[in-house]
């Protein structure tokens, strides 16, 4: 499983548990909740310490957010490596 695909899976899961989810960054991964869902190493990830760096720390999605959302959102974090 790729990382978008593990980052979408998590956050839908949480967005199913809960209305509001929290994605955190601390620079060597990124957690959805208390999942970790993506650790930074050669293959993935090597967007985190440098979003990290530039005070992408911690965010959240709104209590209307739908899967499509969190695709979007997947994807979109996904993009950061090209």
């Amino acid at each position: 499983m790729g990382q978008q695909e593990r980052v979408l899976a998590t956050a839908v899961d949480a967005l199913v548990r809960s209305a509001t989810i929290s994605f955190v960054i601390d620079g060597v991964s990124m957690k959805v909740g208390e999942d970790v869902v993506l650790e930074a190493g050669v293959d993935e990830g090597r967007w985190l310490l440098p979003a990290f760096m530039a005070g992408m720390r911690d965010f959240g999605a709104c209590a209307d957010a739908t899967a499509a959302d969190m695709r979007r959102l997947a994807a979109e974090l996904a993009a950061l490596e090209h």
